[in-house]
């Protein structure tokens, strides 16, 4: 088979929308399981003429991986934590507005004339789309973190004729561009790449799941993490910051963050799992949040942001001259530890070994053979297994068992929770009285 099939058979394809962007004949489109998964399809339209295979992060036919000395960390030239001076963006912003400050401060500064970024389609059932934005006043709208599967680069069709374009995206969508402009002169317009540090992207139908408790009709969308802002007399300051789920009317409906987080295992996919480039190695500059570091602002929130090349190095250092972010230095090995990138190393030789061992079709991917780590025990690789099995059972089912079984975890998780907390209270309740004299 020479074409993308074979990756998306293999539960291998990152949904980037490289192959698309790049195909001749317009072979390719994307669908979703009922558990949110999206892949690429090919149609009979299909030529073979294998440059979609030839730019898909997974097969990684440019060597993407060896580029750098730790593929992990790649080149980071200088760290910030700090904030967009403009209070607008800085309040809808998901942490401190750094990367829609930079894409503005690209606009004004006639530096771009487009860019690629997603916004989530105020709907019943809210989409997280990509979109072509042609100026700085299109950008408010594309705010805060979306997490759901989306493929950016199908978008690139819509900028063959732009002079100078930005992409903001996931460290596969930066791989995928960064292959296309190695593939293809027509994507050298592609001057900026914004990477967002990513932990994983969850299946889409987990918005169905959130949706579902609601019984609100009109259409919406979902803020996965809004911060700084109060309801029914509780304040959420930015690192507990909640779910809500914002209505055209003006209604909103806050859900614990506890909802997304419970079920981050059941809607990451096999190809998520053995994804070594969560800080986006082929990036100008990446933002991100500060988990995990010293000296931020845990209420309103800050960005974490650094910079990979000498253009990302100069845009912020004159970003900052300017007065468009406020950034203060920060330390990289404190990020590094912070955003456990040793601990990641792990997880992916675990999962890269789990995945080989199943009965699934194989492609001629590099991800098979990612050992970065010798020393795996037979107890993780089989609970690697079970999460990947357990992962493909769940694809079986329908939409409505799925939201279903959803819901009765995030119900585990709260009683769970809740019982952990008065535990910790009773703990300490007991070691007041020891200690009163």
């Amino acid at each position: 088979m020479n074409n993308i099939q074979s990756v998306s058979d293999a539960y291998l394809c990152s949904n980037c929308g490289a192959c698309k962007a790049i195909c001749p004949e317009d072979a390719i489109h994307f669908k979703t399981s009922s558990l949110g998964r999206m892949y690429a399809e090919v149609n009979d339209s299909c030529i073979e003429c294998k440059v979609c295979i030839k730019v898909c992060p997974s097969i990684d036919s440019h060597n993407l991986q060896t580029v750098f000395s730790d593929r992990y960390i790649g080149e980071i030239k200088t760290a910030y934590i700090g904030k967009a001076t403009d209070f607008k963006i800085y309040k809808e912003a998901q942490s401190g507005g750094a990367c829609t400050a930079t894409l503005i401060y690209l606009f004004e500064h006639n530096l771009i004339d487009a860019a690629i970024v997603c916004r989530m389609k105020t709907a019943n059932h809210p989409v997280v789309e990509a979109y072509v934005a042609e100026s700085a006043n299109q950008l408010l709208e594309s705010q805060k973190s979306k997490y759901t599967v989306v493929e950016i680069l199908s978008a690139l069709k819509q900028t063959a004729t732009k002079r100078s374009v930005a992409v903001v995206g996931l460290p596969c969508h930066i791989e995928g561009v960064e292959s296309l402009i190695r593939q293809s002169k027509k994507f050298k317009n592609v001057k900026y790449k914004l990477g967002l540090i990513c932990d994983r992207s969850l299946g889409e139908t987990l918005e169905d799941v959130v949706m579902s408790y609601t019984n609100e009709k009109e259409p919406g969308i979902i803020e996965w993490r809004k911060k700084d802002f109060s309801a029914d007399g509780k304040y959420y300051p930015y690192k507990t910051a909640p779910i809500r789920i914002k209505y055209n009317s003006g209604k909103n409906i806050v859900l614990p963050n506890i909802y997304r987080f419970a079920l981050k295992e059941m809607f990451t996919s096999p190809r998520c799992r053995v994804c070594y480039d969560k800080l986006n190695t082929f990036s100008d500059i990446v933002f991100g949040d500060p988990w995990g570091m010293s000296d931020v602002d845990w209420n309103k929130g800050e960005s974490l942001v650094f910079t990979r090349t000498s253009l990302g190095d100069k845009l912020m250092s004159d970003m900052i001259s300017s007065g468009t972010v406020s950034m203060k230095t920060a330390d990289i090995e404190e990020l590094l530890k912070g955003q456990h990138v040793n601990e990641r190393r792990r997880s992916v030789s675990v999962y890269a070994s789990a995945l080989n061992s199943l009965p699934l079709p194989k492609t001629d991917s590099y991800l098979y053979k990612q050992n970065d780590v010798s020393d795996i025990s037979d107890n993780e690789k089989l609970s690697a297994i079970n999460n990947l099995k357990g992962f493909l059972d769940n694809e079986n089912l329908s939409k409505e068992e799925l939201i279903g079984k959803a819901r009765m975890i995030i119900e585990e998780n709260m009683k769970r929770q809740k019982f952990n907390n008065l535990f910790v209270i009773r703990i300490l309740r007991k070691i007041k009285r020891l200690i009163k004299p």
